[in-house]
């Protein structure tokens, strides 16, 4: 999936992690099943993933 990122700058990516951020907190405050999850979850496998998910495009902007 090729995507155009020549349009956006720091701030339409900063808007666009924000927004994630506060879905993911909607989704915790109104779906109770998803709340249990997420507090029954040990916080390091949410790192580990967050830093598995972060590798590639790190890579690709040091690259």
């Amino acid at each position: 999936m090729k995507m155009n990122l020549k349009n956006y700058d720091v701030m339409d990516i900063g808007l666009i992690k924000l927004s994630v951020m506060f879905i993911a907190l909607f989704l915790v405050s109104a779906w109770p099943g998803f709340a249990g999850f997420v507090t029954g979850t040990h916080w390091a496998i949410f790192l580990v993933i967050g830093i598995v998910l972060a590798i590639k495009p790190l890579v690709k902007t040091w690259k």
